[in-house]
Protein backbone atom coordinates (compact mmCIF):
# COMPACT_ATOMS: atom_id res chain seq x y z
CA UNK A 1 0.00 0.00 0.00
CA UNK A 2 1.44 3.50 -0.76
CA UNK A 3 -0.04 6.21 1.21
CA UNK A 4 -0.87 9.16 -0.27
CA UNK A 5 -3.22 11.28 1.65
CA UNK A 6 -1.02 13.17 4.07
CA UNK A 7 -3.62 16.09 3.79
CA UNK A 8 -5.96 14.17 5.94
CA UNK A 9 -3.69 12.60 8.13
CA UNK A 10 -0.03 11.98 8.44
CA UNK A 11 1.45 9.18 9.86
CA UNK A 12 2.61 9.49 13.19
CA UNK A 13 6.15 9.91 13.90
CA UNK A 14 8.34 7.22 15.66
CA UNK A 15 9.79 9.70 17.76
CA UNK A 16 6.26 11.16 18.57
CA UNK A 17 4.88 7.93 19.43
CA UNK A 18 8.15 7.26 22.22
CA UNK A 19 7.12 10.60 23.38
CA UNK A 20 4.06 10.18 23.80
CA UNK A 21 4.52 6.71 25.92
CA UNK A 22 6.95 8.16 28.04
CA UNK A 23 5.10 11.42 28.91
CA UNK A 24 2.01 9.33 30.12
CA UNK A 25 4.16 7.35 32.29
CA UNK A 26 6.20 10.58 33.55
CA UNK A 27 3.98 13.33 33.61
CA UNK A 28 0.73 11.33 34.58
CA UNK A 29 -1.14 14.08 36.61
CA UNK A 30 -3.38 16.46 36.05
CA UNK A 31 -1.09 19.82 35.38
CA UNK A 32 -4.26 21.70 37.24
CA UNK A 33 -3.22 19.61 40.42
CA UNK A 34 -0.04 22.48 41.13
CA UNK A 35 -1.02 21.86 45.41
CA UNK A 36 1.62 18.69 44.89
CA UNK A 37 5.02 18.05 43.26
CA UNK A 38 3.84 15.91 40.45
CA UNK A 39 1.12 18.12 39.79
CA UNK A 40 3.76 20.88 39.25
CA UNK A 41 5.98 18.55 37.02
CA UNK A 42 2.79 18.11 34.71
CA UNK A 43 2.39 21.78 34.61
CA UNK A 44 6.03 22.66 33.82
CA UNK A 45 5.96 20.34 31.15
CA UNK A 46 3.03 21.87 29.74
CA UNK A 47 4.29 25.06 29.86
CA UNK A 48 7.39 23.80 27.98
CA UNK A 49 5.40 22.32 25.32
CA UNK A 50 3.75 25.59 25.03
CA UNK A 51 6.93 27.68 24.93
CA UNK A 52 8.14 24.86 21.49
CA UNK A 53 4.49 25.35 19.35
CA UNK A 54 5.08 28.88 19.68
CA UNK A 55 8.01 29.29 18.65
CA UNK A 56 7.31 26.75 15.77
CA UNK A 57 4.64 28.64 14.25
CA UNK A 58 6.69 32.02 14.84
CA UNK A 59 4.25 33.45 17.79
CA UNK A 60 4.77 33.92 21.58
CA UNK A 61 3.67 31.20 24.07
CA UNK A 62 0.94 34.05 25.90
CA UNK A 63 -1.16 33.55 23.20
CA UNK A 64 -1.22 29.57 22.66
CA UNK A 65 -3.85 27.05 24.44
CA UNK A 66 -4.44 23.92 23.60
CA UNK A 67 -7.32 22.28 22.89
CA UNK A 68 -8.57 19.12 19.99
CA UNK A 69 -7.12 20.60 17.06
CA UNK A 70 -8.19 22.94 14.17
CA UNK A 71 -11.74 21.75 13.96
CA UNK A 72 -12.69 23.01 17.56
CA UNK A 73 -10.47 26.17 16.84
CA UNK A 74 -12.19 27.26 14.08
CA UNK A 75 -15.34 26.82 15.39
CA UNK A 76 -14.41 28.33 19.09
CA UNK A 77 -12.81 31.98 17.29
CA UNK A 78 -16.66 32.28 15.00
CA UNK A 79 -19.17 31.30 17.99
CA UNK A 80 -17.18 33.35 20.53
CA UNK A 81 -16.78 36.46 18.48
CA UNK A 82 -20.41 35.62 17.50
CA UNK A 83 -21.38 35.73 20.97
CA UNK A 84 -19.02 38.68 22.08
CA UNK A 85 -20.37 40.85 19.51
CA UNK A 86 -24.44 39.88 20.19
CA UNK A 87 -25.53 42.76 22.00
CA UNK A 88 -24.58 44.85 18.49
CA UNK A 89 -27.57 45.06 15.71
CA UNK A 90 -25.68 43.55 12.96
CA UNK A 91 -22.61 40.98 13.10
CA UNK A 92 -20.95 40.35 9.77
CA UNK A 93 -18.16 38.04 9.11
CA UNK A 94 -16.28 37.23 5.71
CA UNK A 95 -14.97 34.06 4.92
CA UNK A 96 -14.30 32.27 1.41
CA UNK A 97 -16.44 29.86 -0.62
CA UNK A 98 -13.91 26.93 -0.13
CA UNK A 99 -13.15 26.89 3.52
CA UNK A 100 -13.36 23.49 5.75
CA UNK A 101 -16.44 21.86 6.13
CA UNK A 102 -15.97 22.98 9.55
CA UNK A 103 -15.97 26.57 9.05
CA UNK A 104 -18.82 26.25 6.47
CA UNK A 105 -20.77 24.56 8.83
CA UNK A 106 -20.51 26.86 12.13
CA UNK A 107 -21.21 29.61 9.38
CA UNK A 108 -24.45 27.91 8.42
CA UNK A 109 -25.66 27.68 12.47
CA UNK A 110 -24.34 31.31 13.08
CA UNK A 111 -26.98 32.51 9.79
CA UNK A 112 -29.96 31.09 11.79
CA UNK A 113 -29.45 34.20 14.26
CA UNK A 114 -31.03 36.95 13.44
CA UNK A 115 -28.18 39.21 14.08
CA UNK A 116 -25.47 37.81 12.10
CA UNK A 117 -24.39 37.57 8.66
CA UNK A 118 -22.17 35.83 6.74
CA UNK A 119 -20.27 36.93 3.19
CA UNK A 120 -18.36 34.00 1.35
CA UNK A 121 -16.44 35.69 -1.34
CA UNK A 122 -15.23 33.54 -4.44
CA UNK A 123 -12.53 32.48 -6.26
CA UNK A 124 -10.59 32.19 -9.34
CA UNK A 125 -10.31 29.33 -11.62
CA UNK A 126 -6.79 29.07 -10.15
CA UNK A 127 -8.65 28.53 -6.48
CA UNK A 128 -6.94 31.74 -5.27
CA UNK A 129 -9.52 34.39 -3.03
CA UNK A 130 -10.29 37.59 -4.97
CA UNK A 131 -8.78 40.20 -3.01
CA UNK A 132 -11.16 42.52 -5.01
CA UNK A 133 -14.26 40.69 -3.66
CA UNK A 134 -13.03 40.95 -0.32
CA UNK A 135 -12.60 44.35 -0.09
CA UNK A 136 -16.43 45.03 -1.82
CA UNK A 137 -17.29 42.68 0.88
CA UNK A 138 -16.49 44.93 3.73
CA UNK A 139 -19.54 46.81 5.65
CA UNK A 140 -18.95 48.86 8.85
CA UNK A 141 -20.39 45.86 11.16
CA UNK A 142 -17.88 43.56 9.92
CA UNK A 143 -15.76 41.91 13.20
CA UNK A 144 -14.24 38.97 11.51
CA UNK A 145 -12.33 38.21 8.22
CA UNK A 146 -11.34 34.20 8.30
CA UNK A 147 -9.20 32.70 5.33
CA UNK A 148 -7.61 29.11 5.15
CA UNK A 149 -3.71 29.57 4.72
CA UNK A 150 -3.79 26.90 2.29
CA UNK A 151 -6.90 24.05 0.65
CA UNK A 152 -6.89 21.17 2.19
CA UNK A 153 -8.19 19.48 -1.55
CA UNK A 154 -6.07 21.43 -3.75
CA UNK A 155 -3.18 23.06 -2.04
CA UNK A 156 -3.44 26.33 -3.01
CA UNK A 157 -1.86 28.90 -0.94
CA UNK A 158 -3.99 31.90 0.19
CA UNK A 159 -2.46 35.50 -0.17
CA UNK A 160 -3.07 35.71 3.55
CA UNK A 161 -0.36 39.17 4.17
CA UNK A 162 -2.56 40.90 2.13
CA UNK A 163 -5.96 39.68 3.77
CA UNK A 164 -4.29 41.06 7.17
CA UNK A 165 -3.25 43.96 6.21
CA UNK A 166 -7.28 44.70 4.54
CA UNK A 167 -8.35 43.65 7.78
CA UNK A 168 -6.61 45.57 9.94
CA UNK A 169 -6.32 48.49 7.79
CA UNK A 170 -10.46 48.48 8.45
CA UNK A 171 -9.98 47.24 12.35
CA UNK A 172 -11.51 43.71 11.65
CA UNK A 173 -10.03 40.67 13.68
CA UNK A 174 -8.35 38.41 11.31
CA UNK A 175 -8.32 34.40 11.16
CA UNK A 176 -6.60 32.15 9.23
CA UNK A 177 -7.22 27.90 9.34
CA UNK A 178 -3.13 27.18 9.02
CA UNK A 179 -4.00 23.56 9.85
CA UNK A 180 -2.70 22.32 6.05
CA UNK A 181 -0.07 24.43 5.79
CA UNK A 182 2.14 23.98 9.55
CA UNK A 183 4.49 21.46 8.82
CA UNK A 184 4.74 21.51 5.21
CA UNK A 185 6.42 24.70 4.45
CA UNK A 186 7.77 27.29 6.94
CA UNK A 187 5.06 29.67 8.38
CA UNK A 188 5.09 32.23 10.78
CA UNK A 189 2.54 33.94 12.94
CA UNK A 190 4.49 37.23 13.09
CA UNK A 191 4.72 37.47 9.09
CA UNK A 192 1.25 37.45 8.89
CA UNK A 193 0.15 39.53 11.59
CA UNK A 194 -2.82 37.16 12.46
CA UNK A 195 -5.61 37.70 15.12
CA UNK A 196 -6.44 33.84 15.40
CA UNK A 197 -4.79 30.95 13.87
CA UNK A 198 -6.00 27.42 14.15
CA UNK A 199 -3.31 23.72 14.11
CA UNK A 200 -3.49 20.53 14.41
CA UNK A 201 -0.95 18.49 15.93
CA UNK A 202 -1.91 14.99 13.08
CA UNK A 203 -1.01 17.34 10.34
CA UNK A 204 2.52 17.40 10.80
CA UNK A 205 3.61 14.06 12.31
CA UNK A 206 1.71 14.28 15.52
CA UNK A 207 -0.68 12.61 17.29
CA UNK A 208 -4.66 12.71 16.41
CA UNK A 209 -7.23 14.77 18.69
CA UNK A 210 -4.61 17.28 20.11
CA UNK A 211 -4.20 20.49 18.25
CA UNK A 212 -3.95 24.79 19.10
CA UNK A 213 -5.68 27.80 18.82
CA UNK A 214 -3.34 31.07 18.68
CA UNK A 215 -5.14 34.15 20.04
CA UNK A 216 -4.48 37.63 20.59
CA UNK A 217 -8.10 38.22 21.96
CA UNK A 218 -8.09 36.08 24.83
CA UNK A 219 -10.36 38.00 26.34
CA UNK A 220 -13.15 37.16 23.69
CA UNK A 221 -12.50 33.40 23.82
CA UNK A 222 -12.27 33.71 27.60
CA UNK A 223 -15.96 35.05 27.94
CA UNK A 224 -17.49 33.37 25.80
CA UNK A 225 -16.06 29.95 25.11
CA UNK A 226 -16.87 26.70 23.32
CA UNK A 227 -16.46 24.41 26.21
CA UNK A 228 -17.04 25.30 29.52
CA UNK A 229 -15.85 23.95 32.60
CA UNK A 230 -13.04 24.38 34.90
CA UNK A 231 -10.87 27.00 33.43
CA UNK A 232 -8.51 25.30 32.11
CA UNK A 233 -5.92 27.34 29.69
CA UNK A 234 -6.58 30.52 31.23
CA UNK A 235 -10.42 30.48 30.77
CA UNK A 236 -10.43 29.66 26.92
CA UNK A 237 -10.93 26.22 26.53
CA UNK A 238 -11.83 23.95 29.69
CA UNK A 239 -11.49 20.22 30.07
CA UNK A 240 -8.68 18.32 31.38
CA UNK A 241 -5.90 19.17 29.59
CA UNK A 242 -3.98 16.19 27.07
CA UNK A 243 -0.28 16.62 28.31
CA UNK A 244 0.67 13.13 26.73
CA UNK A 245 -0.78 14.29 23.67
CA UNK A 246 0.31 17.82 23.49
CA UNK A 247 3.88 16.72 24.72
CA UNK A 248 3.40 14.25 21.22
CA UNK A 249 2.74 17.81 19.40
CA UNK A 250 5.64 19.32 20.44
CA UNK A 251 7.87 17.09 19.41
CA UNK A 252 6.47 16.75 16.28
CA UNK A 253 6.87 20.94 16.58
CA UNK A 254 10.41 20.10 17.20
CA UNK A 255 11.18 17.39 14.36
CA UNK A 256 9.55 20.09 11.83
CA UNK A 257 11.98 22.43 12.41
CA UNK A 258 12.58 24.90 9.83
CA UNK A 259 15.94 23.50 8.42
CA UNK A 260 13.98 20.27 8.29
CA UNK A 261 11.52 21.65 5.97
CA UNK A 262 13.54 23.42 4.46
CA UNK A 263 15.38 20.28 2.79
CA UNK A 264 11.79 18.55 2.01
CA UNK A 265 10.47 21.04 0.33
CA UNK A 266 12.54 21.09 -2.62
CA UNK A 267 12.60 17.74 -2.96
CA UNK A 268 8.94 16.90 -2.60
CA UNK A 269 9.02 20.09 -4.71
CA UNK A 270 10.46 17.99 -7.40
CA UNK A 271 8.13 14.96 -7.03
CA UNK A 272 5.56 16.71 -8.02
CA UNK A 273 6.37 18.21 -10.87
CA UNK A 274 8.16 15.48 -11.88
CA UNK A 275 4.77 13.14 -11.36
CA UNK A 276 2.31 16.40 -12.96
CA UNK A 277 4.70 16.42 -16.54
CA UNK A 278 5.42 12.66 -16.53
CA UNK A 279 1.13 12.12 -16.47
CA UNK A 280 0.38 15.23 -18.70
CA UNK A 281 2.83 13.70 -21.17
CA UNK A 282 1.88 10.30 -21.17
CA UNK A 283 -2.49 10.97 -21.92
CA UNK A 284 -4.69 14.41 -22.71
CA UNK A 285 -7.14 12.96 -20.76
CA UNK A 286 -5.92 14.55 -17.16
CA UNK A 287 -6.09 18.03 -16.00
CA UNK A 288 -4.45 19.63 -12.95
CA UNK A 289 -7.05 21.64 -10.71
CA UNK A 290 -5.61 24.21 -9.32
CA UNK A 291 -2.39 26.35 -9.58
CA UNK A 292 0.28 23.47 -9.91
CA UNK A 293 3.05 26.48 -8.61
CA UNK A 294 1.43 28.76 -6.16
CA UNK A 295 0.75 25.53 -3.85
CA UNK A 296 1.86 23.18 -1.31
CA UNK A 297 4.61 21.05 -2.34
CA UNK A 298 3.31 18.07 -0.78
CA UNK A 299 -0.73 18.71 -3.10
CA UNK A 300 -1.72 17.00 -6.30
CA UNK A 301 -5.42 17.11 -7.40
CA UNK A 302 -6.57 15.64 -10.66
CA UNK A 303 -8.84 14.67 -12.66
CA UNK A 304 -9.21 11.72 -15.58
CA UNK A 305 -11.34 12.81 -17.67
CA UNK A 306 -14.53 10.20 -18.31
CA UNK A 307 -13.56 8.13 -15.47
CA UNK A 308 -15.34 8.67 -11.94
CA UNK A 309 -13.01 8.98 -9.30
CA UNK A 310 -15.40 6.64 -7.28
CA UNK A 311 -14.53 4.05 -9.95
CA UNK A 312 -10.65 4.73 -9.69
CA UNK A 313 -10.59 4.27 -5.95
CA UNK A 314 -12.12 1.14 -5.87
CA UNK A 315 -10.10 0.09 -8.15
CA UNK A 316 -7.05 0.71 -6.61
CA UNK A 317 -8.08 0.40 -2.73
CA UNK A 318 -5.71 -2.28 -1.84
CA UNK A 319 -2.38 -0.49 -3.76
CA UNK A 320 -2.94 3.77 -2.91
CA UNK A 321 -4.30 5.70 0.12
CA UNK A 322 -5.68 8.51 -1.85
CA UNK A 323 -8.77 10.97 -1.39
CA UNK A 324 -11.58 12.39 -3.50
CA UNK A 325 -12.29 15.35 -1.28
CA UNK A 326 -11.62 16.58 2.70
CA UNK A 327 -11.44 13.52 4.34
CA UNK A 328 -14.08 14.91 6.38
CA UNK A 329 -16.81 14.68 4.08
CA UNK A 330 -15.28 12.04 1.60
CA UNK A 331 -18.38 9.88 2.85
CA UNK A 332 -20.75 11.72 1.59
CA UNK A 333 -19.82 11.39 -1.70
CA UNK A 334 -21.06 14.88 -2.89
CA UNK A 335 -19.32 16.80 -5.40
CA UNK A 336 -16.26 19.21 -4.03
CA UNK A 337 -17.80 22.25 -3.07
CA UNK A 338 -13.70 23.71 -3.56
CA UNK A 339 -13.89 22.46 -7.26
CA UNK A 340 -17.71 23.74 -7.72
CA UNK A 341 -16.35 27.24 -6.16
CA UNK A 342 -13.12 27.33 -8.98
CA UNK A 343 -15.96 27.15 -11.73
CA UNK A 344 -14.73 23.33 -12.98
CA UNK A 345 -17.01 21.72 -14.95
CA UNK A 346 -18.65 18.48 -13.65
CA UNK A 347 -16.56 15.56 -15.91
CA UNK A 348 -13.50 17.38 -14.06
CA UNK A 349 -15.06 17.50 -10.42
CA UNK A 350 -16.41 13.72 -10.71
CA UNK A 351 -12.74 12.72 -12.07
CA UNK A 352 -11.16 14.37 -9.35
CA UNK A 353 -8.47 12.90 -6.78
CA UNK A 354 -6.41 14.50 -3.94
CA UNK A 355 -3.10 12.73 -3.99
CA UNK A 356 -0.96 14.35 -0.42
CA UNK A 357 2.31 12.58 0.07
CA UNK A 358 5.23 13.81 2.72
CA UNK A 359 8.69 12.91 4.34
CA UNK A 360 7.69 9.09 4.22
CA UNK A 361 7.09 8.74 0.26
CA UNK A 362 9.71 7.89 -1.57
CA UNK A 363 10.29 9.36 -5.72
CA UNK A 364 9.90 5.78 -6.95
CA UNK A 365 6.40 5.49 -4.96
CA UNK A 366 5.02 8.31 -5.96
CA UNK A 367 6.36 7.12 -10.22
CA UNK A 368 4.62 4.00 -9.20
CA UNK A 369 1.30 5.54 -8.00
CA UNK A 370 1.09 7.43 -11.16
CA UNK A 371 1.42 4.15 -13.61
CA UNK A 372 -1.42 2.58 -11.55
CA UNK A 373 -3.78 5.36 -11.52
CA UNK A 374 -2.82 6.30 -15.19
CA UNK A 375 -3.23 2.43 -16.64
CA UNK A 376 -6.69 2.16 -14.07
CA UNK A 377 -7.72 4.43 -15.97
CA UNK A 378 -7.00 3.98 -18.83
CA UNK A 379 -8.97 0.29 -18.74
CA UNK A 380 -11.87 2.29 -17.33
CA UNK A 381 -12.34 4.85 -20.21
CA UNK A 382 -11.89 1.51 -22.51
Amino acid sequence: MIYLDYNSTTPTALEVIDDVSNCMKEFYTNPASISHFEGIKAYNKLNECREIVAQFIGGEKEYLYFNSGASEANNTVFKSIADYYSKLDKIHIITSQIEHKCILSVCSYLERFDNVEISYIPVDSSGVICLNALKNEIKPHTKLISIMAANNETGVLQPLKEVSKIAHEHNILFHTDAAQIIGKIPFSIASIDADFVSISAHKFYGPNGVGAIYCKHPEILSAYPLIFGGGQEYGVRSGTVNVAGISGMAKAAELCSAGYIEKSINQMEQMKQNFIDNLLSATKYVTINGDRYNSLPNTINLSFLGVKNSTIQKKLKMKLALSSASACSSHEQKPSHVLTAMGLNDDIIQGAIRLSFGQNTSPEELEQAGKLLLNTAERLRG
